[in-house]
């Protein structure tokens, strides 16, 4: 699953993270497997962005959240 969001360092690779949805499918946890920060600091108004690929959490033994 993709998901974007106002810039958020603390998003990070192999972190869990808990979705609420209303899209019922996507609710629960989820493991970080890919992040991006889109920070358009020389642009007036510019885009402060954090994307983050994931995978179900359950997928994932061994990997606590941090």
């Amino acid at each position: 699953m993709v998901l974007a969001c106002d810039y958020n360092p603390s998003l990070q690779f192999g972190r869990i993270v808990e979705v609420e949805s209303e899209f019922s499918v996507a609710n629960g946890k989820w493991i970080i497997i890919g992040v991006t920060h889109t920070l358009d600091s020389l642009a007036p108004g510019g885009n402060w962005m954090t994307t983050i690929e994931c995978s179900p959490a359950q997928q994932a033994p061994g990997i606590s959240s941090r």
